[in-house]
């Protein structure tokens, strides 16, 4: 058990983005559409998310490297984020296909739709970052 603790922060980054999802879908569904205060709240839990999961994980990828952990462990970490997060993407991808069809109502949602993706993206791409430099000093 005490070898996973250290992966921690990747679980947090497993579920961060359907956490999103979900409040998106809930505060939607209570405010009876996408209204300004459900607009506001889904920001908001998004900057948290951020605050919360996002930045730390990046910090946490900084400290792999400086720790020297193995690049296979931190790679294979990288592979099954990304792989867990393929179902998000392609529902990210379809709701953003959906919005820009409306596009003058709605281009404040598709900006917000591609922040969510990149913030993600980047976050889950440091590990491999990461694992490809220490893959380097370890000259494998």
């Amino acid at each position: 058990m005490k070898k996973y603790l250290k992966y921690l922060p990747m679980f947090f980054l497993f579920a961060a983005p359907y956490v999103l999802l979900f409040v998106m879908v809930v505060v939607c569904w209570v405010e009876n559409g996408l209204t300004a205060t459900a607009l506001g709240i889904i920001l908001i839990s998004f900057v948290v998310i951020i605050l919360l999961i996002y930045i730390p994980n990046t910090i946490y990828a900084v400290i792999l490297l400086i720790k020297k952990e193995e690049s296979q462990n931190i790679l294979l970490w990288n592979f099954i984020l990304k792989m867990f997060h393929i179902p998000f993407y392609i529902f990210m991808f379809i709701l953003g296909l959906l919005f820009s069809i409306m596009l003058l109502f709605t281009i404040p949602l598709v900006i917000i739709i591609i922040v969510m993706d990149y913030t993600l993206f980047w976050a889950t791409s440091l590990y491999g970052i990461v694992g490809i430099i220490q893959a380097k000093r370890e000259k494998i």
